[in-house]
């Protein structure tokens, strides 16, 4: 944000809480007063806090101009030095840096998946944008600018509100540590933004299609005009196309992301959920696996979900090579856990080459899971359980997608038995009217 932003951001925050307090500005000089006995006064008023707070009003008896002008910037140094006192002479780039080394990397705390997010939206988005800017120049209309400038870029709004979270969570730890007295954004004076909408689930269809993308010689041959670098990123042009071996052994690499998108669909897991999946998680003799799904927000206790190790999800496991208790489950050829962010590139390119649109998130696998198993006959409390939710609510109000075709077997089980025997099928009249 540049710095005329800034300003205007500022200005705009105060000229909005002076109109919402009705109150005048205060006056650059001292106001001169005469009284009805003769006496001549001078008032003077200033914000307490430097640029916001309250006003405070002073009647001065006894001096001149000039010493009333020196008692007002004496009082309005005081006031700027509170606020340097208040909310500290750091950046808001120093501050987050605390917040993530003091408290994000708190592994009894923090998930290791949140705070490997939670860097990657400060390292491209929060400190390139508002690390410099001194925390006595915030402002929620700064914040609000910032939101306006990612939505600009297309972020999504549930993105949006994690990357405020992780601001003003980090000005609520410095509080609570007495870094500094008090957080310049208050409780409610940021807008959250509206979350994506509902997820979008794949077809059976669209599905063989995902799943079968890299097999399709003809779209890879397509891909393969284009590539001029091996690694699942954005190809770039102006480098040479690599040889038939390296694009051969490049197309196995994303391949191999397959069983990881074919477990989400089997498991109704989260992305993270079944990343960090370990061997020590997957019980043989009893049959069972268990996913670690993090905190609860209530009891602040150790959630997770037990499957059944059968079907499916027993050939994808154990078709994976076997390791030591600590070891992950899916990782890459090349060993080592998947990296989210390389999973999801892979998972767009699978859905270029077959060609899907609309383009599904990662996360509408497990919106898929959830509509699939309705469609097939399962009760919200299995479904509940296949997903993980604290409530089944959640689950059925947000994951599970219905259209008027699935509701056809519904409606014939009604008719079967509302009526002994179907009515018989009423024929329109021909032009005859007979």
């Amino acid at each position: 944000m540049s710095t005329s932003a800034l300003a205007e951001a500022i200005i705009g925050t105060v000229t909005l809480r002076r109109k919402a307090a009705n109150v005048r500005a205060p006056e650059a000089e001292p106001r001169r007063v005469v009284r009805r006995d003769g006496s001549i006064v001078f008032k003077i008023r200033w914000l307490t806090d430097g640029r916001s707070g309250t006003y405070r009003q002073e009647t001065l008896e006894g001096v001149s101009l000039r010493e009333a002008r020196a008692l007002l910037r004496l009082h309005r140094a005081d006031a700027k030095e509170h606020r340097k006192k208040r909310l500290g002479r750091g950046t808001l780039g120093e501050l987050l840096d605390l917040y993530l080394r003091h408290y994000l990397s708190d592994p009894t705390r923090i998930s290791a998946s949140w705070r490997t997010t939670a860097e990657t939206m400060l390292r491209l988005h929060i400190l390139p944008a508002l690390g410099s800017l001194p925390l006595g120049k915030l402002r929620a209309l700064t914040v609000d600018e910032y939101q306006k400038a990612r939505r600009d870029e297309g972020a999504a709004g549930g993105t949006i509100n994690a990357e405020v979270s992780i601001i003003s969570g980090g000005l609520a730890w410095a509080v609570r540590k007495g870094v500094i007295g008090a957080s310049p954004l208050p409780k409610g004076s940021v807008d959250r933004q509206k979350p994506r909408k509902a997820g979008n689930p794949f077809s059976p269809e669209e599905w063989q299609k995902l799943v079968h993308a890299f097999e399709d010689e003809a779209a890879w041959t397509r891909y393969a005009r284009i590539v001029r670098q091996l690694a699942p990123v954005t190809p770039k042009p102006d480098r040479a196309p690599p040889s038939p071996e390296a694009l051969e052994a490049h197309r196995a690499r994303l391949a191999s992301a397959v069983p990881v998108f074919q477990a989400l669909l089997v498991t109704g897991c989260r992305v993270s959920e079944l990343l960090y999946l370990r061997w020590q998680d997957v019980d043989r003799e009893a049959g069972i696996v268990t996913f670690r799904q993090g905190k609860a927000k209530t009891t602040d206790e150790p959630r997770s979900k037990k499957l059944p190790l059968v079907g499916p999800l027993r050939d994808l496991i154990l078709s994976r090579p076997a390791g030591v208790a600590e070891a992950f489950v899916f990782q890459k050829p090349s060993g080592g856990r998947w990296d989210i962010r390389r999973l999801r590139v892979v998972f767009y390119r699978a859905q270029k080459l077959a060609r899907l649109s609309p383009r599904r998130r990662l996360h509408d696998i497990r919106h898929s899971a959830s509509t699939w198993t309705a469609r097939a006959g399962a009760t919200p409390s299995q479904q509940q359980g296949l997903l993980g939710h604290a409530s089944a609510r959640t689950t059925l109000d947000v994951y599970t997608h219905l259209q008027p075709n699935d509701l056809g077997a519904v409606l014939e089980m009604l008719g079967r038995l509302a009526l002994v025997e179907p009515l018989p099928v009423q024929k329109a009249p021909d032009a005859t009217g007979r």
